[in-house]
């Protein structure tokens, strides 16, 4: 899992990655760390609104981070998955009882991997 450059184009009122679209030259880059990656998106986004500013149309691009497989390195990892725990709003039956929680483990594309549920 890396950080990777992932860019976006407005279609029709939507977001669509330029991969998808086969435009050539717009595959997601990677990224040696999120704060390099973030650094980067931010500049050209700012970039891109300034030339939609003075042009005054709709900015239709954006650049994002997101975290994914890298298939090229696929043991190499400067991501993490999201592990999301939510502690369930209930009366315990005595004070020995501790609260559910629901944990759930998401991909970076927020897929779920494993779910969890203490009682």
């Amino acid at each position: 899992m890396n950080w990777f450059i992932v860019v976006y184009f407005l279609v029709n009122g939507t977001w669509i990655e330029a991969d998808q679209m086969d435009k050539d030259g717009w595959s997601p880059i990677t990224q040696p760390n999120y704060k390099v990656c973030i650094q980067k998106i931010n500049e050209s986004n700012e970039r891109f609104i300034k030339i939609a500013d003075y042009r005054e149309i709709e900015v239709d691009i954006k650049f994002e981070c997101e975290c994914r497989e890298n298939l090229e390195k696929p043991n190499e990892m400067n991501c993490k998955s999201h592990l999301i725990k939510l502690y369930l709003d209930c009366e315990p039956k005595n004070d020995n009882v501790p609260v559910p929680v629901l944990s759930i483990l998401l991909t970076p594309r927020n897929k779920i991997l494993f779910i969890n549920f203490i009682y």
